[in-house]
């Protein structure tokens, strides 16, 4: 048998320890080298039992989920600066997926009818096709530079996603025109009615963009397509998914386009605002899923009074049960779910410069004194609110795009509120 050798010195036991060996009046002796195991079996007893006196944490254990049939992997989430329990076996995590992602840039449509170009950006899955399609409308004052986060995640996930710049409550207004100017436009009716088309003409144009950009052919399945969109662009997103508004907003009934089979309203708005009541959502029969967060506060507007975070929920209550879904971030405030970098690694919501930057840190301020909630808690860091975003959005397109039992169940389950530690809700109707 081998023998393991150890180095034990005297003067590193401790000071009783050294005192007892040095007084002990019976002396035993036996070879040096027995007596150095012998005393680091002692050790090891010792340590052993003042282990065992104190339970293992709670904290500690892993949560156990169940087998999962996507590649799993640990990632770090913390919303405050205590340590959150990690869950290596969720089924979704927020790593980019098995494909390579293309970008096609500097594309304009021209819609003759409305003598109206919308400008395009799309991130596409270098891979065989045919890709479920996603469109995702900018807030006010955005582009389609913003939300790379999204689009590039969902394209190496297997989707195509075009942003597309609502020209009239885009970035160029609130650079011409101000904050002002943006807010006047973005609470015209006619602006918002633009948006919605702008939604519904870039599905008509669908041969038009693989004939300019020969990239796309074959890669986009027109039987398979949903929008999404962030604060004004929720409203988009809801008026294409159906939502009831009132003159001049709308004409009683929506724009619904039934070629879009699911919808994601990030930050969307409640009743009172811009047509919208009560009853604005009964018609809503299609899966949808609302995003928002306790300090996503609404500030006064032209026409609208400032607004809880709890506001933002009411689109979910209100909308008939069947595949609805309310995702429930703690400390997300609203510029969290929208600030991003994009590829090219310009920082800033749009990545338009100093002055952009200054007005968003500004627009935040306002927001953060404006908070009527007694919410006195910590903020959501932007890496955190957008991790657990585009983990719960690629679960609803695989469930409802492509049509996963696996990611229905995901979505159905505790998961996402056990790998983030209790940071993230999702209620179900």
């Amino acid at each position: 048998m081998k023998v393991k050798k150890f180095n034990l010195r005297l003067e590193k036991l401790p000071p009783k320890w050294v005192d007892f060996c040095m007084n002990c009046k019976v002396k035993v002796f036996l070879p040096l080298a027995v007596l150095r195991c012998a005393t680091s079996v002692v050790l090891t007893l010792l340590i052993a039992s003042s282990c065992s006196a104190f339970p293992i944490s709670q904290s500690s254990s892993r949560t156990q989920t169940g087998d999962s049939v996507y590649k799993q992997n640990s990632e770090p989430h913390t919303i405050s600066s205590l340590p959150k329990a990690e869950v290596t076996n969720s089924v979704y995590q927020a790593n980019p997926g098995p494909y390579t992602v293309g970008v096609l840039d500097n594309i304009t449509l021209t819609d003759t009818r409305r003598d109206r170009d919308v400008p395009v950006k799309i991130y596409y899955p270098q891979g065989q096709g045919p890709f479920p399609v996603i469109i995702f409308s900018h807030g006010a004052g955005g582009s389609k530079e913003i939300y790379s986060y999204l689009g590039e995640f969902w394209a190496s996930h297997g989707y195509v996603s075009i942003h597309p710049t609502h020209q009239g409550t885009d970035t160029t207004v609130l650079r011409t025109q101000g904050l002002a100017g943006l807010a006047r436009n973005s609470n015209e009716p006619r602006q918002r009615q633009q948006r919605s088309q702008d939604i519904s003409f870039i599905i008509d144009s669908f041969g038009t963009l693989e004939r300019q950009a020969p990239e796309l052919g074959a890669k986009m399945d027109q039987s398979r397509i949903g929008v999404a969109g962030h604060s004004l662009g929720a409203y988009t997103t809801m008026a294409v998914a159906g939502v009831r508004l009132a003159p001049p907003w709308g004409q009683g009934g929506g724009v619904r386009d039934p070629r879009v089979r699911a919808f994601i309203a990030i930050s969307p708005q409640g009743p009172g605002d811009a047509g919208l009541d009560r009853y604005s959502w009964d018609a809503i029969t299609a899966p949808v899923m609302i995003v928002t967060g306790t300090r996503d506060i609404a500030r006064e507007t032209v026409g609208r009074q400032e607004q809880p975070a709890s506001w933002r929920r009411q689109s979910f209550q209100y909308m008939p049960p069947g595949d609805k879904y309310l995702v429930w971030i703690t400390g997300a405030t609203h510029s969290a779910f929208g600030t991003g970098e994009s590829r090219a690694g310009i920082r800033g919501e749009n990545g338009v410069g100093l002055r952009r930057r200054r007005l968003l840190r500004e627009n935040r301020q306002r927001q953060t004194d404006a908070n009527t909630e007694a919410n006195t808690t910590g903020i959501a860091d932007t890496e955190t609110v957008q991790r657990y975003t585009k983990i719960a959005s690629l679960a609803f397109w695989d469930a409802y795009l492509k049509g996963e039992t696996p990611a229905r169940t995901y979505l159905k389950s505790t998961q996402l509120q056990t790998y983030s530690d209790g940071d993230v809700s999702v209620s179900v109707k």
